[in-house]
């Protein structure tokens, strides 16, 4: 289920339509996180009450918008819904290309605002869940790639069984409270180091 639309925040360096954003905002009872009045105020903004919604002028003096955008989208805490005119359309598109999720063409009214920046919400918690779901896939792909080897290590090294070998590397994570994954990546690494026991052996 997605979090209701709280917070939005708003740069533009335009004081007329910042008060009429900011009227909107609160008739649809929307806390007002800041105003920033440049781009690297709105990118402070963010990192600093990261705000469900950052509503930006697509021409946003101080930084391009194509930069500040390269900055905002990682930090994955705010949606950003430009504020645009008909003629910044391919621009807006360009910006939903790196990750902007919605844009607001002027004129509008009250009743458009909430419809966009509702819709841009609701698909920013989609987008971000989705990115979850994909890394928690390689995660965990990764780590049982890593517990696959520091098995077959321990296999070879102890000449124990690989559910003894599992078992070991529980004990471990356990004992030294430490994931799972980084118990086996120390082990690759450490064998990596001191090189092979049973391969020393063949050697000699």
């Amino acid at each position: 289920m997605s979090e209701p639309l709280k917070t939005v925040a708003i740069a533009d360096s335009n004081p007329e339509r910042v008060l009429h954003l900011q009227h909107t905002t609160n008739h649809w009872n929307y806390t007002c996180a800041g105003i920033a009045n440049s781009a690297l105020e709105a990118l402070a903004l963010v990192q600093l009450y990261k705000p469900n919604i950052l509503m930006l002028d697509v021409h946003m003096p101080g930084l391009e918008n194509a930069k500040i955008l390269e900055q905002l989208i990682p930090l994955k805490t705010t949606a950003v819904v430009l504020i645009a005119k008909e003629s910044d359309v391919d621009l807006c598109q360009k910006a939903m290309d790196q990750g902007a999720v919605g844009f607001l063409l002027q004129p509008w009214d009250v009743a458009q605002v909430r419809s966009v920046l509702q819709t841009a919400w609701h698909r920013y918690q989609g987008e971000l869940l989705l990115h979850q779901e994909v890394d928690a896939l390689k995660d965990g792909l990764e780590t049982r790639k890593l517990i696959d080897r520091a098995k077959g290590i321990l296999i070879a090294e102890r000449g124990i069984t690989e559910p003894e070998a599992y078992r070991l590397l529980q004990k471990i994570s356990q004992d030294k409270r430490v994931s799972m994954k980084d118990v086996c990546r120390a082990v690759d690494q450490i064998q990596m180091v001191v090189g092979s026991k049973t391969k020393n052996k063949t050697t000699h």
